[in-house]
């Protein structure tokens, strides 16, 4: 990045600074830009490996939670060359992002599953909301909560979405991937809003192993409009739901 793009190019890092890199950028731009806020995700495609064992219990759920809320939140940073330390990293997120993918499915290959991850994640969320509004209640603020959630039948199959609102802020709907590089044999659309009957994966294809759902293919559900009136039917308030538009495409060879 070229100093011109810096959120503050006179904002020099002094030798005794306690933070650098991106969360001190990120405290810059909260200073010029007070009411912007900031939130941390956790998770993703290829960190979700433990979450099912660290949800597993209410003693490694209050665990995770103090621990993530001690040093995203709360700001208390290991000492890394003389940088980091209690408080170092205070107010700079303002709230948790949980990005599980996928409770009780397999997502990248090496991930800690179970079939109870479903209700584990929803009491998961509740100590996550508990220990937030706790911290609120000392510091007068209010920190948000909310997850980033894949939209595919089978991941949506495995948990009550409607059971989690209560605890969140919004939900952050993965309306995207819903076809890939990864299928080596056909292009397809991405992130589109409506089932496509002329689809060449619509019908079920009756193959081993293939998952069907009377004529129709999993992936025939891969859809926005399908994924968006499953997480109704689950009591999931239209007003927490934010539709995700990916800046990128895909491509096949």
């Amino acid at each position: 990045r070229t100093p011109s793009r810096r959120v503050d190019p006179a904002d020099t890092i002094k030798w005794d600074d306690k933070m650098a890199g991106n969360f001190r950028e990120l405290k810059a731009l909260k200073a010029k830009y007070p009411k912007i806020k900031n939130m941390i995700s956790l998770g993703g495609w290829t960190w979700s490996k433990w979450f099912s064992n660290a949800a597993a219990t209410d003693a490694l759920r209050k665990q995770l939670v103090k621990s993530c809320i001690d040093i995203y939140i709360k700001g208390n940073l290991p000492v890394v060359d003389g940088r980091g330390g209690p408080g170092a990293a205070a107010d700079v997120f303002d709230g948790i992002d949980i990005d599980w993918e996928f409770p009780s499915v397999q997502g990248f290959g090496y991930n800690t599953v179970a079939a109870n991850d479903g209700e584990n994640y929803r009491l998961l969320l509740a100590e996550f909301r508990k220990q937030l509004d706790e911290l609120g209640a000392t510091t007068g603020k209010r920190y948000a909560l909310t997850i980033a959630l894949g939209m595919g039948k089978d991941k949506l199959d495995k948990i009550n979405v409607g059971s989690y609102a209560p605890y969140l802020d919004w939900i952050n709907m993965m309306t995207y991937d819903y076809n890939g590089g990864w299928d080596l044999t056909q292009t397809n659309f991405q992130s589109h809003l409506y089932r496509d009957p002329a689809a060449p994966n619509d019908k079920c294809s009756g193959k081993a192993g293939d998952t069907c759902y009377g004529d129709r293919s999993l992936v025939s559900f891969y859809n926005t409009d399908d994924a968006l009136n499953q997480l109704l039917s689950q009591g999931a308030p239209a007003n927490k739901l934010v539709l995700g538009l990916p800046f990128y495409g895909r491509g096949w060879t």
